[in-house]
């Protein structure tokens, strides 16, 4: 008898787990917004439940977007959500998450029209990052998922009366409180191409005489929120230069002095047209025509992992899905530097692991330049400049010229391997290091 009685009261806690309340106060969606004719990604909303209202003797919760009202949500008791907005005077619903194997579900459209019926032929069941398992479907046609509790995996309120017909929407996360649930698999960094600790070593060289030159090295380290969305910052020479931001559909854009515009569109496809963004001459942007994808193609790196690319007839490979252009990985930005320099790409590493070296540009010259000789940051008002290669650690002086080639100053160094200089105006200068062999090391800082 006491087991029946226990195996009863197990059964009454599985019908009232599974019948709990859907919709919870704190619950927060947060929901990329894109607009499906142009590149450009246009805002990034918080969508949030607090607190309650009463409509027509039904309680509400209200619907809050980046802190304003925007609706009201209510579930009923067969786990049905409704929505209401003060200025139609009437709800919709939205789903139905009384879910049943063999159960027609409707699929709710604009107005709380059914679009479509789906069979519940199956119910799978997933582990978010709450570490809970929690039902999901997969639609037809679409092929968005629709996560119990949740709703659509591209956005909670995707098919409000409110949304707007071009729209590209994806749920990139749901918290309830302080505890996330669910992070979009698209957006976590394994997902990217670009990981966090990537640099590339740029080489732009003068046409008129291939002995001057210098090397520009990038590096991917922290990132900043720009318009809401996490950027990584890029440094040029240790000194912050811009930030890349990589999407969902790996298009990558550029926040630069201001600026944002599309940098690369790595959605590759036999015969499509690729474009970037690009800055004329008087930093405005335009639209700017970069390859046509007659065959993509592969290549193996240096990880002995296979990537895709482009090729030219003429020039072989132009661009590897990831590295970017073999003319740097930044070249639409540096296409406006002095029309006698060309650009080409070094090399290309994500940490301490190279995967890619331009060996056609190797020379003893260059080699010896790749070395980080100087290293140059700021500290207050001041300028640091560090020795770091062996061979300039030691030296007996440091000439800083100006662009113009006037001296700015002769330093004596005498064994330290750092100088500290202030109120150093920003520019182009020219540096000359004696060491104590008497060799004469020249390079460039831009500050």
């Amino acid at each position: 008898m006491r087991k029946i009685r226990t195996l009863t009261l197990l059964l009454l806690f599985i019908s009232c787990t599974l019948n709990a309340q859907i919709l919870q106060e704190k619950s927060v969606w947060r929901e990329l917004v894109r607009d499906k004719s142009t590149l450009d990604i246009y805002d990034i909303y918080e969508w949030k439940l607090e607190g309650d209202t009463t409509i027509n003797q039904q309680k509400y919760l209200k619907l809050y977007r980046d802190d304003r009202y925007f609706c009201a949500v209510r579930e009923s008791v067969d786990q049905k959500i409704y929505i209401y907005f003060d200025d139609d005077d009437k709800e919709y619903i939205i789903y139905d998450f009384d879910w049943k194997v063999g159960k027609e579900l409707p699929i709710y459209g604009n107005g709380g029209k059914v679009m479509y019926y789906k069979k519940l032929d199956k119910i799978d069941r997933v582990k978010l990052s709450d570490g809970k398992y929690y039902e999901m479907i997969t639609l037809p046609k679409t092929g968005v998922k629709c996560i119990r509790g949740i709703g659509n995996t591209n956005g909670f309120l995707v098919r409000a009366p409110a949304y707007v017909i071009g729209q590209l929407d994806y749920l990139l996360s749901y918290s309830k409180g302080d505890q996330l649930v669910y992070e979009n698999p698209l957006f976590q960094e394994e997902a990217k191409f670009f990981k966090s600790n990537s640099s590339w070593e740029i080489l732009r060289k003068n046409r008129l005489d291939p002995q001057q030159y210098t090397i520009d090295r990038y590096k991917l380290e922290g990132d900043t929120i720009i318009k809401k969305r996490k950027f990584s910052k890029v440094y040029r020479n240790d000194r912050y230069y811009c930030s890349l931001y990589e999407d969902e559909l790996h298009i990558l854009y550029i926040s630069y002095k201001g600026q944002e515009f599309m940098l690369y569109d790595f959605r590759w496809e036999n015969g499509k047209t690729l474009v970037r963004q690009n800055r004329n001459s008087k930093g405005k942007l335009q639209a700017d025509l970069y390859a046509k994808i007659n065959k993509v193609d592969s290549l193996q790196l240096l990880d002995g992992k296979y990537y895709k690319c482009i090729k030219d007839p003429e020039r072989g490979v132009v661009c590897i899905q990831g590295l970017g252009d073999l003319r740097g990985f930044f070249e639409p930005m540096l296409s406006f530097s002095p029309s006698s320099e060309d650009n080409y790409l070094l090399s290309f590493s994500v940490g301490d692991k190279l995967l890619y070296e331009n060996k056609s540009l190797a020379n003893p010259q260059i080699e010896r330049q790749r070395e980080y000789d100087l290293r140059v940051y700021a500290k207050g008002n001041s300028i640091v400049l560090e020795l770091v290669s062996q061979r300039v650690k030691g030296a007996k002086y440091l000439l800083l010229f100006d662009a113009l080639g006037a001296v700015q100053g002769i330093y004596g160094l005498w064994g330290k391997d750092r100088l500290e200089l202030k109120f150093l105006p920003k520019g182009i200068y020219f540096y000359q290091i004696c060491t104590e062999q008497g060799e004469r090391i020249v390079g460039k800082i831009i500050l």
